[in-house]
């Protein structure tokens, strides 16, 4: 079965698609590192597509990819619904993605692969989700909901990428152990040290706000 996704990249070569049956669930251990590594992971990692490449995304139905336009620095995306199907933790992990994209524009894409299409400059047969995209918008949260949902959303992307969730200003709390093995080398230490900085500023930020 598989989940599907497709990630695309527009830079001054042009654009190029990469799809894969299984991109669908790495989209945000993909992201997270920022920028330049993810487009560096999915140039290394992933097969790019011939000329019907960008077929995946104007007619298949996805279960997550990306668009990372760097000439606009805008990424489009969705994806790993395992992760991100709780609004609370859709919310937290696009503002960390915000700290870790410094200066870009970040869109979720609220009808899946349409979106993506959109964002490539591509016509998408159909403009409605298909089953397995995500179609909603993360709802409003307020402060005090934002520091409630920040510990579980990080601990959830910490099995994710097979990482450790404790930083010291998560209330000094002992290391939080993953509920399933997952293999380390799928982020690196730096980059998941990046995230935990993230973090951290969110919760400062939000702290202030309550």
């Amino acid at each position: 079965m598989g989940a599907p996704g497709c990630f695309v990249i527009i830079d001054a070569d042009g654009m190029r698609c990469y799809p894969d049956r299984w991109a669908g669930n790495v989209v945000c251990r993909t992201l997270v590192t920022g920028p330049r590594n993810a487009t560096e992971t999915i140039e290394s990692a992933h097969r790019r597509g011939d000329d019907t490449g960008a077929v995946w995304i104007t007619e298949y139905g996805l279960d997550g990819g990306a668009v990372i336009d760097h000439p606009n620095r805008t990424l489009t995306w969705f994806g790993d619904y395992d992760l991100l199907h709780e609004p609370s933790t859709r919310f937290v992990v696009t503002g960390l993605l915000e700290l870790l994209w410094p200066g870009w524009r970040l869109k979720w894409a609220t009808r899946g692969a349409a979106d993506l299409a959109a964002a490539a400059g591509l016509a998408r047969v159909d403009a409605a989700p298909r089953d397995g995209e995500q179609g909603q918008v993360a709802a409003p949260l307020s402060p005090a909901e934002r520091l409630a949902a920040l510990d579980e959303a990080v601990g959830r992307l910490a099995a994710t990428v097979g990482q450790t969730s404790t930083i010291a200003a998560f209330d000094d709390r002992p290391p939080q152990e993953l509920r399933w093995g997952r293999d380390r080398s799928m982020l690196s230490d730096e980059a998941w040290s990046a995230v935990l900085l993230a973090a951290e500023e969110l919760r400062a930020r939000w702290t202030a706000e309550v």
